[in-house]
């Protein structure tokens, strides 16, 4: 119980944080991780991105977004599921420009239609996170939506896993994350 109120205070003060960055601030971070993002072979090879729409103070994807467009990938968004919204489950959906969005329950946008693709057919994944340390481990917003998503991927024998990528701002990294059985290990972590 202690470490959940631990864990839960951690994230409320990094959540803190990250809403500081004011508007100027997070527009040249979004445009510095995309120069980044794009620099990353498993990037340029990618053909399938999964990417997020950014909200309370996340590192917006907007630019990378654009530039897989323009480089003829294709995009998907997550999506909560909604039959069952206890089990927190999401599927991503196949995003091209000018989809139709709406909020979900959380009232963060996602597409409000659109081709589901299996998670391990994606090639790259941008993922947003609240906290991050050097050593790949995330905190997330607490539904563990990615770890189910992904799960699949701590199986060392599975074929075809997408490279999970997380993507913050620096004031998000922390010294040290100890992970839980069911947390997802990023690939790499880019922050700005």
């Amino acid at each position: 119980m202690a470490d959940k109120d631990a864990a839960s205070q951690l994230r409320e003060i990094i959540r803190k944080r990250r809403r500081q960055i004011g508007q100027g601030a997070q527009h040249r971070a979004a445009f510095k991780l995309a120069q980044q993002i794009r620099d990353l072979p498993e990037y340029q090879n990618a053909k399938r991105v999964g990417l997020y729409l950014a909200s309370d103070g996340e590192i917006d994807c907007r630019f990378i977004m654009q530039d897989a467009w323009r480089a003829g990938k294709r995009c998907y968004l997550p999506v909560l599921q909604t039959d069952n919204p206890k089990a927190h489950q999401m599927d991503f959906v196949h995003y091209p420009p000018g989809s139709p969005l709406g909020h979900n329950r959380y009232r963060i946008l996602e597409p409000t239609s659109g081709v589901k693709i299996f998670t391990q057919a994606l090639d790259l994944v941008l993922v947003p996170l609240v906290g991050f340390d050097r050593q790949g481990h995330r905190i997330g917003m607490g539904g563990g939506y990615y770890d189910r998503a992904f799960e699949f991927t701590r199986n060392p024998l599975t074929a075809n896993s997408p490279v999970l990528v997380g993507v913050a701002h620096h004031v998000q990294e922390v010294l040290s994350i100890s992970p839980e059985p069911w947390d997802v290990p990023l690939s790499t972590v880019v922050s700005v």
